[in-house]
């Protein structure tokens, strides 16, 4: 029987190499988690915590109650979650690495704990291609290993916190997809604008945005140094419109841009 003691990454790091040696059995980590989960878990309104401060850490100890015994997922039973022979060296890799930042610029990591529990939905608001990955190499400090679905598809998510709003980072990808989906309360459309703005998204990298939630027409405006009023550009979504507006601002262009919205 595996010790069930405090978690540290220096446990887990046993815990992990003792599966990739065949020391422990998948049956004895098994058992072994949910003892510490019994012994060592802190429960928080909607989620639980072993209070490792290392992320990826905190991560494995959650993805060990998903181990099975044969190491592989049933392509029949596509919520069978499992933990690969091939998972478990890069976990290892991982342990051995510095945690990523909790903070880059104002966009600011959660745990769920932290945030007071609410009775509103998070909606996916907007989807965006990630395209050659780039852009998940410059928002990866925010992206934690996620649980394996099946043999093709993962997820990694965050929670953050940006302009006192909260929201989901969530990024799935499979052989057929590389997407990134930022998740958020109804009426957070202005502020979405501004963190994808934070995270040099452009306009041509957003794939869809909920028309349940955006159901409003934008014309992008100018006013030149003659007091002059252009219509640029016409948008079918408002977050679209906003991300093209800031852009035009971030480019350092002094003339007035703004938006013109109705609903349609």
């Amino acid at each position: 029987m595996i010790p069930i003691v405090p978690p540290t990454v220096e446990v887990l790091k046993d815990i992990v190499l003792g599966l990739i040696e065949n020391i422990y059995s998948r049956y004895e980590v098994k058992e072994w988690i949910i003892g510490m989960q019994k012994e060592h878990s802190i429960i928080f309104p909607g989620c639980m915590s072993f209070g490792i401060k290392n992320r990826f850490a905190e991560f494995v100890m959650f993805a060990l109650f998903c181990i099975n015994e044969v190491g592989v997922g049933k392509f029949d039973s596509p919520g069978e979650q499992f933990i690969r022979d091939v998972d478990l060296e890069e976990y290892l890799a991982c342990l051995n690495e510095e945690d990523c930042t909790e903070r880059s610029g104002n966009i600011v990591r959660l745990r769920p704990h932290q945030i007071q529990p609410v009775k509103k939905v998070y909606n996916t608001l907007v989807g965006i291609d990630c395209g050659n990955g780039q852009l998940l190499k410059d928002i990866g400090v925010f992206l934690n290993r996620g649980y394996f679905l099946d043999l093709n598809d993962y997820r990694e998510e965050a929670l953050v916190e940006y302009c006192g709003s909260h929201f989901v980072l969530s990024y799935s990808h499979n052989r057929n997809n590389n997407d990134l989906y930022i998740e958020a309360f109804e009426g957070e459309k202005e502020t979405v604008a501004k963190l994808l703005v934070e995270l040099n998204i452009l306009p041509n990298m957003i794939k869809w945005v909920n028309d349940l939630i955006d159901n409003e027409v934008c014309r992008l405006c100018r006013v030149d140094d003659n007091n002059n009023t252009f219509v640029m550009k016409t948008f079918s979504s408002y977050i679209e419109a906003e991300i093209e507006r800031y852009s035009y601002q971030k480019k350092g262009h002094k003339q007035t841009y703004y938006l013109e919205r109705y609903y349609t």
